[in-house]
């Protein structure tokens, strides 16, 4: 599952924090998450207590008047819901922009497929975050669906990340700049050139 950050967020149009509980139990009662993976430079790991002391984490002063409300920290509560411990990863990528380590984003990679194999269990469902769900999100989902589907072109795999964004409530009413996912060209290269390589070591392994 590839969305938008599952706890309160700054903008002062986002979820309450009753319809953010709300969601986070749905995630995890009904569509089994197991796992959360946090792309995001904005807020601190889940786990990282001392990070999330206080009411959340509010973004610069800069922004303050346009994003007013803090992140709040959501993996208590997902915890909470869940009979088995849940596994959160949190590996940061700049907002619009892409990995700037290879390393890196394969080792993660490499983490989620085994999580998706599941080794005999039956939560095997993950959630893959950033802020809006679009952009970091988007460009690290199309490159696990590269892996598990590599006979898939570039082209297929931006198309398949596309109508499941397309299929979020409120998706399509979105400004010109939010409607595509992942967002930037810059971005969307990046996993035409991801798949590419995925193409290249397959080939050479036939």
């Amino acid at each position: 599952m590839i969305g938008q950050y599952p706890g309160v967020t700054p903008e002062n149009n986002g979820p309450s924090a009753k319809e953010s509980q709300r969601h986070i139990q749905n995630m995890v009662e009904d569509a089994n998450v197991s796992l959360f993976c946090c792309l995001q430079t904005e807020v601190p790991a889940q786990d990282d207590e001392m990070g999330w002391e206080g009411r959340g984490v509010y973004l610069e002063p800069a922004y303050r008047r346009e994003f007013p409300r803090p992140f709040t920290r959501y993996g208590p509560l997902a915890q909470s819901f869940a009979e088995s411990p849940i596994l959160f990863l949190h590996r940061q990528i700049e907002d619009l922009s892409v990995p700037t380590c290879n390393d890196a984003l394969l080792s993660l990679l490499s983490q989620l497929l085994l999580h998706l194999e599941g080794g005999g269990s039956d939560r095997t469902t993950l959630y893959l975050h950033c802020w809006g769900g679009r952009g970091r999100a988007g460009l690290v989902g199309s490159c696990l669906a590269s892996l598990m589907f590599p006979e898939l072109s570039s082209t297929e795999v931006l198309d398949w990340v596309q109508r499941a964004y397309d299929s979020r409530s409120g998706a399509k009413d979105m400004r010109e700049g939010l409607k595509r996912s992942p967002q930037t060209e810059q971005q969307r290269q990046f996993v035409r050139d991801f798949v590419a390589l995925v193409h290249e070591e397959r080939d050479a392994a036939t």
